[in-house]
């Protein structure tokens, strides 16, 4: 089920930030999530966050300022279990455009947005990571 996320969840919302964030952008080194982690977690206080969970415990996570993704990551095993469609979903029912950063490289997250109807509005490079972002809407 979708929830807003409460301040004893965040350690577990990191913990998916972390590791999926490793797993998925294996072209930038781990050292920068681990790097970015502090930074992100204050982050992650200050927005609003929608979790998916269950008996067993958070299985992803939605991150918004205003109507711009922070971040949308499941754990890798529960992927493709429609869980990111459903947290997607449930932002496009509140918001008439949500826009967002997808690099260029992660293919799996940006076929995801193409599916569900996101476009790019244009390219940058990432002067963190050297690497190229696409910065992506979706609108109503």
């Amino acid at each position: 089920m979708i929830r807003e996320m409460q301040e004893a969840d965040l350690a577990d919302v990191m913990e998916i930030w972390l590791n999926e964030n490793i797993n998925s952008h294996d072209f930038i080194e781990e050292e920068y999530w681990k790097n970015k982690h502090s930074r992100m977690q204050d982050s992650l206080s200050k927005a609003k966050v929608f979790v998916w969970d269950e008996d067993d415990g958070i299985k992803g996570f939605i991150a918004l300022s205003g109507n711009y993704i922070e971040g949308l990551f499941v754990k890798s095993e529960h992927q493709r279990q429609k869980i990111g469609t459903a947290l997607l979903n449930h932002c496009k029912n509140i918001f008439w455009s949500l826009i967002m950063h997808v690099y260029q490289e992660n293919q799996r997250a940006v076929n995801f947005c193409e599916k569900h109807d996101f476009f790019v509005r244009d390219r940058m490079n990432n002067a963190e990571t050297n690497a190229c972002e696409l910065f992506m809407e979706w609108i109503r």
